[in-house]
């Protein structure tokens, strides 16, 4: 198998700017993450609320919905911030290449 990979005739090329394309929707896709948790989040913290007005329900019963919402949270911030990190260094990059024109 190895000699299939190395006998390929062309090898692609991907440039700083085709990685920063990549990278920028990967940014977007976290954001939008990002917003349909928090979303969630809001929507059950209403439902949460108004379930214990209306039954007197304990906040023991929604503890663990309310920490995997902290934890999904966590992860797609720290995800967020790793695609951004990634984005600006393929951003310098394509800069540098395009003589700073971008």
């Amino acid at each position: 198998m190895p000699n299939q990979i190395n006998s390929k005739s062309t090898a692609e090329a991907y440039t700083a700017l085709d990685m920063l394309d990549i990278s920028a929707l990967a940014v977007n896709d976290m954001k939008w993450m990002n917003m349909a948790i928090s979303h969630l989040k809001r929507e059950f913290h209403r439902l949460k609320k108004r379930t214990q007005e209306q039954y007197n329900v304990n906040d023991l019963y929604f503890d663990e919905l309310d920490e995997f919402f902290g934890m999904y949270e966590f992860l797609a911030d720290n995800r967020l911030e790793a695609h951004q990190y990634i984005a600006e260094k393929y951003q310098t990059e394509a800069n540098q290449a395009q003589g700073g024109n971008l």
